[in-house]
């Protein structure tokens, strides 16, 4: 999953998916949503794009007469599909509302003069105007994007038609959806709502798609109150692409002077990290799996204090981060590598080819070296989580399949754990890294969080 950044890639956590798995492997998926975010374009974009959206691994531009979707395929070029409003005014006034607390700082290449700080953000993008007496909004609903048609009493929303460029086909299914297929994927318009608003009350109102037979889009609205002004309300379904992406962003935290800390995984060898890092290398990326990152900002977002690539040769992937008092960073997840730094390890494993290990390991404040670093199980074993108490002492917790992963003597064991069932395992690690205890605290079965058919 991606997200696009400041730093080269995203630090929104629109839609984040954290994804474990490689096709035979087993799959976790943890949504964490937050609400949309239209960006003013300050020259992030091209001038013909008045706003931007991105959620999550889909990227929104807001353009004169409609508007276009780019999203991630299997090939380089992400695919796109622009919906034109056939019709409408060119001179329309667009304009951001519901102005958020945040901003998007772009931090690309190594000369600060090119850098863009403070660009704003808005809950919502509005086309005053874009046919007579109608006005489209543009909002998120959850991960939703929806946008509404405004009309005013009296006008006619025949006059609303939409073009798909770049769809291979636009076609109604049974339950009034409109599907949209493209070279590579299909995205969803589910069934419009109409509805109009009477003295304080919602009067909602039969509302339909129709398809020319050029593909043209249209609405066919039922009876209603003429003199009351009418919106009608399509939701954007585009969920189905977030795990195709090539960046993403799993897990945030902050310090206590306000430095924000950003893990997630990438796939690109050329992503910007910072000379004197811990790793400037990607070694997973050759071999086209996603190694970790870990990026740290200052309070203001404005500038990177470090990013660093952190992993072995094969895949990699971080599931948490929590920050000490010091600013050592612990980043907890999952690696099948048999590379991964190990220093000052908690425990004694001989990584294997095709393992899971769970992973742990703590940067310093500056991100130039390890304090610790360790491999947990064996088998299928990942960490999910991570938190801090008062003296740094380092809680992390996930689930094994491996009948060899070891409970400490006096620590809670409820039952050992054994493919196909995984147990869940909480583990406490000292500031340096030394193992305080492991223990195995119950069974989850394959039918629970996994599915079964992809074991």
């Amino acid at each position: 999953m991606r997200s696009v950044d400041h730093i080269g890639r995203s630090l929104f956590l629109l839609a984040v998916t954290l994804t474990c798995s490689t096709g035979a492997l087993p799959s976790q998926t943890i949504p964490a949503k937050l609400p949309l975010v239209f960006e003013s374009n300050q020259g992030q974009a091209p001038g013909s794009v008045r706003y931007l959206l991105r959620e999550g691994a889909l990227k929104g531009e807001f353009l004169n007469d409609g508007f276009r979707l780019a999203l991630p395929s299997s090939e380089k070029t992400p695919l796109q599909v622009q919906i034109r409003l056939v019709g409408a005014r060119k001179d329309a006034a667009i304009d951001g509302g519901g102005a958020l607390e945040g901003h998007t700082n772009y931090l690309l290449g190594n000369d600060p003069a090119h850098w863009l700080r403070g660009v704003p953000n808005y809950a919502q993008v509005r086309y005053s105007q874009i046919y007579s007496g109608i006005d489209l909004v543009f909002y998120g609903n959850g991960g939703a994007l929806e946008h509404d048609f405004v009309l005013q009493p009296g006008v006619d929303p025949s006059c609303i038609a939409l073009q798909l460029d770049g769809a291979e086909s636009v076609t109604l299914e049974d339950d009034g959806n409109l599907r949209i297929e493209l070279a590579e994927g299909l995205i969803t318009f589910e069934r419009p709502v109409a509805y109009q608003m009477v003295a304080g009350v919602r009067r909602n109102v039969d509302a339909v798609f129709t398809v020319d037979h050029d593909g043209t889009v249209r609405f066919q609205i039922g009876s209603y109150d003429k003199a009351e002004k009418l919106v009608i309300d399509p939701v954007l379904s585009f969920a189905t692409y977030l795990d195709s992406a090539s960046d993403g962003v799993n897990a945030i935290a902050t310090d206590s002077s306000g430095n924000t800390y950003i893990t997630g995984y990438t796939f690109n060898s050329k992503f910007l990290v910072t000379s004197g890092a811990y790793d400037q290398q990607c070694a997973a990326c050759a071999n086209n799996v996603p190694a970790v990152f870990v990026t740290k900002l200052n309070a203001a977002g404005t500038a990177q204090i470090y990013s660093t690539f952190l992993g072995g040769s094969q895949y990699n992937q971080p599931f948490g981060i929590a920050v000490d008092s010091n600013g050592n960073a612990i980043v907890t997840g999952c690696t099948q590598s048999t590379d991964f730094p190990v220093k000052n390890s908690a425990a004694t494993v001989t990584a294997s080819n095709g393992a899971w290990y769970a992973i742990v390991s703590s940067l310093s404040a500056d991100g130039s070296t390890l304090n610790y670093s360790s491999l947990l199980g064996g088998g299928y074993t990942i960490s999910t989580a991570v938190t801090l108490d008062t003296q740094g002492n380092a809680y992390i917790t996930g689930i094994t399949d491996s009948p060899d992963f070891p409970a400490t003597p006096g620590a809670l064991k409820t039952i050992a754990a054994q493919y196909p069932e995984s147990v869940v395992f909480v583990s406490r690690l000292s500031p340096a890294g030394a193992l305080g205890y492991i223990a195995l605290a119950g069974l989850r079965r394959r039918a629970g969080l996994y599915d079964a058919s992809d074991r």
